[in-house]
């Protein structure tokens, strides 16, 4: 049978069915494979380092709640203002940006908490 001027044969909406699910496995398997990557934590491979320098204080606390053990480091400064600053996704310690920062806020008379 001859199918009517207009519409569309069974076989081309199977074949685009097909096409539009082929894309879809694609499509999701490409997203998954770039969420993983953007969110999987890429650790450093440069050892811990301490902050050096006058003025630095090493602190330990606990998370409340969960009770998780945290370091940093206390820099004071002569201002009555304080900032807390936290290493980046992917870094820890006393590394990257962080010491640069700190140092700066200090020099704008912000104490210092950092870990």
């Amino acid at each position: 049978m001859d199918p009517i001027p207009g519409f569309v044969t069974v076989e081309w909406l199977l074949l685009a069915i097909g096409a539009l699910t082929a894309a879809a496995a694609v499509y999701l398997g490409v997203s998954a494979f770039v969420i993983s990557s953007t969110l999987t934590v890429k650790r450093s491979s440069c050892p811990y380092r301490k902050p050096t320098g006058s003025g630095i204080e090493e602190v330990h606390f606990e998370s409340d709640g969960d009770r998780i053990p945290l370091a940093g480091w206390f820099l004071s400064s002569t201002g009555d203002r304080a900032i807390v600053l936290i290493h980046g996704l992917g870094s820890h310690s006393w590394e990257g940006d962080l010491a640069d920062n700190a140092r700066a806020y200090v020099e704008a008379g912000f104490h210092v908490l950092a870990f």
